[in-house]
């Protein structure tokens, strides 16, 4: 019973890798083809080939570093599956980069709105540097994060609480030993919620500020394209149109999709800290990791097949491979006829 837990953080960790890592890849060679055809989006289509360039990395990160996250009565604890080998400085390092580049796959679908503002509704040719200030901007953001993130650990510690908490609690942990390194912070003092660590504040902090912030500008940037598009509709062909509204709801689900993947857990998490349910608080948020890092997948879904022209693309080039296929069987059948005869 206590290997199922490791056999689900494998499973899930090489899932959500392998889907990240294709279906980024995927978006990116689609991301070419219009940056070749189409000059006026040709910036934008720039900055949407960044998301998921940092998307396509954060899923190498994460089948690299394999992270698991524990809470055990005061202490969050971050174990590296990978990295527990090595030194402090260098696992630190590694949460650092694999948060900076989680957070910059949640922010990046903002900036490519307003990016995409700029060009239709406010008439801007946009340029080299508008794109790397944008890219700036949303840089800084989970910059901030990671930053914060990593301050709050302690890096006095030994790192062997883990292992020693493992070896009380029937969950089986792979690759650790007494030597094991992990990183933690102490988030909770004496009461929950009324003497937390100041650590966790500012984490909760961070947080809070950093997707209100982000809401604030899609919420905006939202609102001002759909008042462009019913403002100008009757003017436009179906196929813009449609154009247009494929675009729209695909960043309006990647904005989402953190939401609509951690919604669910987060709630279980709090009402597990409430009843006390303290096998599943202790591994619960590994698990939120987890669904946290399918966010760059689940962006690359959408821009991959929400758009009718590239499902067309899609459809055209399975016929074509099917035909190819159907064409070389018949060849074969054909000559192994002629030699039959």
């Amino acid at each position: 019973m206590k290997y199922i837990f490791e056999k689900i953080c494998i499973a899930l960790n090489s899932v959500s890798s392998f889907l990240t890592i294709t279906l980024c890849f995927l978006s990116l060679i689609f991301i070419y083809d219009k940056w070749k055809k189409d000059e006026i989006s040709r910036k934008y289509t720039e900055l949407t080939a960044v998301q998921f360039i940092f998307g396509l990395i954060s899923g190498i990160i994460n089948c690299v570093a394999k992270m698991e996250v524990f809470i055990d009565e005061s202490h969050v604890i971050i174990y590296l599956d990978y990295f527990n080998k090595f030194n402090k400085k260098i696992n630190i390092f590694v949460i650092g980069i694999s948060i900076l580049f989680l957070y910059f796959n949640i922010a990046m679908p903002s900036a490519i709105l307003v990016s995409r503002n700029l060009v239709i509704v406010k008439k801007k040719v946009l340029k080299t540097q508008h794109i790397f200030l944008l890219f700036l901007i949303v840089f800084f953001f989970a910059l901030e994060l990671s930053i914060a993130t990593i301050l709050c650990y302690n890096s006095n510690n030994n790192g062997n609480l883990l292992y020693n908490i493992s070896m009380k609690k029937p969950i089986f942990i792979q690759n650790i030993s007494p030597y094991s390194y992990c990183s933690l912070f102490i988030f909770i003092k004496k009461n929950f919620f009324f003497k937390g660590s100041i650590h966790f504040f500012i984490i909760l902090l961070s947080n809070a500020l950093f997707f209100n912030a982000n809401f604030i500008v899609f919420f905006f940037q939202y609102r001002s394209y759909r008042k462009y598009m019913k403002q100008y509709s009757r003017s436009m062909t179906s196929k813009t149109k449609k154009m247009h509204s494929d675009f729209i709801k695909i960043l309006y689900l990647q904005n989402l999709t953190p939401v609509l993947i951690t919604g669910l857990p987060i709630l279980i998490m709090v009402v597990s800290i409430f009843f006390k349910f303290n096998i599943f608080i202790y591994t619960g948020t590994t698990y939120l990791i987890f669904f946290i890092n399918f966010v760059p997948a689940i962006n690359a879904f959408f821009y991959i097949f929400l758009p009718l022209g590239n499902r067309k693309i899609i459809k055209n080039f399975i016929k074509n491979l099917l035909g190819k296929n159907t064409s070389n069987n018949v060849k074969t059948l054909n000559i192994q006829t002629t030699r039959i005869q």
